[in-house]
């Protein structure tokens, strides 16, 4: 039974794939046939693609699209403040352009969202690491190794690219700081240290989903990011 609660999906968007709009159409309908009292925004930000990004089709398509963009990029953490300021439903979610973890995490994070929880992360599977490009794989269990005993949070996945939050969890990411990739982990560091109940849901890879790469400049960026929370 689905909980008797609106939500928005947030969609960061970058440079994205050949065809991406028609996967989201297809994500969009599936969504909406199955939580069509609950579903109310679906909200993408044009992150300053330097590609040529035609919304023309979406906006044609979905009638509760909201389309955001800016000339420049900002990062994905930006991005994503940016789409959740303009969200107005009980409860938002936000993943990646490309549903990577597919639709399926809905139902059971709004019951738990529901059932008076503030914040719903992903938790993936190990289905996920199973695909993951070996250097990735490692970037992956050492920032996850280095967030618990660094940070001292209590998940052993803060980055999976699925969350959720009420109003509460929403102001309180709407005052994260960092742009790119580790705001993830800023959130539910902050999240965990106000006492936000945080509740999780084992998250899937769908069959198509890409790794994008991570090149030595991103990777040193991230490493400051990281060195900055830990002296919070």
């Amino acid at each position: 039974m689905v909980a008797p609660i609106s939500f928005d999906i947030v969609l960061p968007c970058h440079n994205p794939q050949s065809d991406w709009d028609n996967s989201v159409i297809e994500d969009y309908r599936a969504i909406k046939s199955t939580y069509r009292d609950n579903f109310k925004s679906l909200i993408i930000v044009n992150d300053g693609s330097t590609c040529k990004v035609n919304s023309d089709h979406l906006k044609k398509t979905i009638p509760e699209l909201v389309w955001l963009d800016y000339p420049t990029n900002q990062g994905k953490g930006y991005a994503l403040r940016h789409g959740v300021a303009r969200s107005t439903s009980e409860v938002c979610f936000y993943t990646d352009i490309d549903f990577p973890f597919g639709n399926k995490n809905l139902l059971p994070s709004l019951n738990k969202l529901q059932e008076g929880n503030d914040v719903v992360m992903g938790i993936r599977d190990n289905s996920y690491y199973e695909k993951l490009p070996i250097k990735r794989w490692i970037i992956s269990h050492l920032t996850n190794v280095m967030t618990r005993l660094l940070l001292g949070i209590p998940y052993r996945d803060t980055q999976a690219g699925f969350k959720g939050f009420n109003n509460q969890g929403r102001k309180l990411f709407l005052s994260t700081t960092l742009k790119t990739f580790l705001f993830d982990t800023e959130f539910i560091l902050m999240a965990h240290r106000n006492k936000l109940k945080i509740s999780t849901v084992s998250v899937t890879p769908s069959e198509t989903v890409r790794f994008s790469s991570m090149n030595s400049v991103v990777l040193k960026k991230e490493f400051i990011n990281f060195i900055t929370l830990m002296k919070r």
